[in-house]
């Protein structure tokens, strides 16, 4: 079981009806959404990158215990990497889910002492990342 926002899982209806072969998550972990786009398209090549090691390695723990596998399968390559900086050495995207910059404001439920950590200055120098 894993639990998600109603907010998060609103993601799957809103995919397209399409087959992508190729999905990028760009800012993946912890990877809620990734496991949406898994569950869509389990057969496609997914590319799942973010910034933080630490982040990444929870967003590993979450995606085998989504597959119920001790391993990531073939299909799924998980790495460290910065977008701003430049792209990737890797195929073309059919698919591309961006959450930038992540703001932490969509998890204020589990997490309300997010409203006192964030303020209006934190949330416009976050929207001058893009």
């Amino acid at each position: 079981v894993s639990y998600q926002d109603a907010a998060a899982f609103s993601l799957y209806e809103a995919l397209p009806d399409i087959k992508p072969k190729v999905i990028y998550d760009c800012c993946a972990a912890p990877g809620g959404k990734s496991t949406i786009l898994l569950k869509k398209w389990p057969e496609a090549s997914f590319y799942l990158t973010d910034l933080s090691p630490l982040r990444l390695s929870r967003l590993n723990e979450n995606i085998c215990r989504f597959l119920q596998s001790s391993q990531i399968p073939a299909n799924i390559f998980i790495t460290e990497h910065d977008w701003s900086e430049k792209s990737m050495e890797a195929p073309m995207a059919d698919l591309m889910l961006v959450n930038a910059p992540c703001s932490g404001l969509g998890v204020v439920a589990r997490h309300p002492d997010i409203l006192w950590k964030k303020n209006k200055e934190i949330l416009l120098e976050n929207q001058k990342q893009l």
